[in-house]
């Protein structure tokens, strides 16, 4: 049987729950970069400020490989 373009009840689980990991220390995060933004320079705030987005990109690139390569590969 074909598996391809196939996501599992566990793989949509774990994506959710991912993204509501993520979006709840989304506060967090961003409180404590604003208290230590004077401290550090601009491209360190730079850094900090894009780790929620890429953490969501690579969410959604594990989404993509597991529809193209299939579940059990």
């Amino acid at each position: 049987m074909d598996e391809r373009a196939r996501l599992t009840i566990p793989d949509v689980v774990f994506v959710l729950v991912s993204l509501a990991i993520l979006y709840a220390l989304l506060p967090v995060v961003y409180t404590l970069l604003d208290a230590s933004a004077g401290d550090l320079g601009t491209g360190v705030v730079y850094l900090f400020e894009l780790v929620a987005p890429v953490a969501a990109l690579v969410l959604l690139a594990g989404i993509y490989r597991t529809s193209i390569r299939g579940v059990g590969q």
